[in-house]
């Protein structure tokens, strides 16, 4: 990309008519990053209410607060998932962990890598995303995965757009180095399944790049290299 373009880009992000919500003319970022979650609300993975209620909480100089506010908002939404589920309520349970998922996705970005929330917050945006899935499994035929490459295990979602062996046709996503396989979900992945027109399979292929999150997570101690 271009200076030219990258300047364009900045000068857009920095502009206040296209904030939304958070207006500090010296942070772009902070609001960029509030919109994405935004767009994720039309998925169900936050709602208005809950994210907007985060967001007045959050000190905007502070990452920490960030973090602190929508973990506490993602872990008090997986425990209303976890007792749906205890009532046998499986798809209130499922729209609650994928919730809880977008606000412990949202806690991460605010968590530096040298922190000690950094791997226990990514895990629990994985350990979320599963039980939404699971508890999901009537309506989302799905697969977990592994793809092996050069020694490693590549953790994937199939997604089957029905429930049978038919042949369909396949969509493969990977993602880039900063996302995660989970978040290929929002890009395209829920749409063509559900709607049984194409399989789609997740893919983490994040090799060799700075800061590739399969491969240093499978340097911790985990029972199952997680992507």
């Amino acid at each position: 990309m271009s200076s030219v373009q990258n300047g364009e880009i900045l000068a857009e992000r920095m502009n206040p008519e296209s904030r939304l919500f958070f207006m500090d003319p010296e942070d772009e970022d902070l609001d960029f990053i509030f919109q994405w979650f935004v767009g994720w609300i039309a998925y169900g993975a936050c709602t208005p209410g809950e994210l907007f209620k985060v967001a007045r909480k959050v000190d905007a100089k502070s990452a920490v607060s960030w973090k602190e506010e929508f973990e506490k908002e993602a872990r008090k939404i997986e425990a209303i998932g976890e007792d749906c589920l205890k009532k046998g309520h499986r798809i209130s349970a499922g729209q609650a962990f994928l919730r809880a998922f977008g606000y412990y996705r949202a806690a991460y970005c605010a968590i530096d890598p040298a922190d000690a929330d950094f791997f226990p917050v990514y895990f629990k945006t994985v350990e979320c995303f599963k039980k939404y899935l699971d508890a999901m499994s009537k309506t989302i035929n799905h697969e977990f995965v592994e793809i092996e490459y050069k020694g490693y295990k590549f953790p994937g979602i199939f997604l089957k757009a029905e429930n049978s062996n038919k042949p369909k046709p396949t969509i493969l996503f990977h993602n880039g180095g900063e996302s995660h396989k989970e978040d290929t979900f929002f890009l395209g992945g829920k749409r063509p399944s559900s709607e049984g027109i194409m399989h789609c399979l997740w893919i983490c292929l994040m090799m060799y790049n700075q800061g590739p999150m399969t491969l240093r997570s499978q340097q911790r101690t985990s029972p199952k290299p997680i992507c």
